[in-house]
């Protein structure tokens, strides 16, 4: 399951082995990669996309059904489950781009960490966690 948290601030080097396995551009930069900018295992975009700002990763962005949360919560799952799983401390929002059919829903997990569940009618279609600032950048390093 990701912890998003326990990995957000560590450092990255693109050449050496992260958890055993390498974290590599996906392709190359479009702009100077000392700012903020993506790497995913293997260099491959599929399943994790890990932001790094200044050479830590701050965010670390779920694009598949198959990874979870360390709290079991994934892409597909209802809202409901959110809430149940963090009681008291969901803070919703309205989704910027889907309106009153979609929420963010915001969970400090500790200061300046949290995870942001973005919904679409109930169910959770995207879900990254991090530093609090970085999750809460909508369009990833944009």
């Amino acid at each position: 399951p990701l912890d998003a948290p326990a990995l957000a601030g560590r450092t990255i080097n693109l050449s050496p082995f992260f958890y055993c396995i390498p974290l590599a551009l996906a392709g190359p930069p479009d702009e100077d990669t000392s700012g903020c900018h993506y790497v995913y295992p293997n260099g491959k975009f599929d399943e994790v996309g890990f932001m790094v700002e200044g050479g830590r990763i701050t965010r670390i962005d779920i694009y598949s059904k198959a990874i979870a949360t360390s709290g079991g919560i994934r892409i597909g799952n209802d809202e409901n489950q959110v809430k149940k799983s963090f009681p008291g401390k969901v803070k919703e929002e309205i989704h910027p781009y889907i309106g009153k059919d979609g929420k963010y829903l915001i969970v400090e997990l500790k200061p300046a960490y949290a995870f942001v569940f973005e919904t679409d009618r109930g169910r959770i279609t995207a879900l990254r966690g991090g530093k609090l600032a970085s999750v809460k950048y909508i369009e990833g390093c944009l």
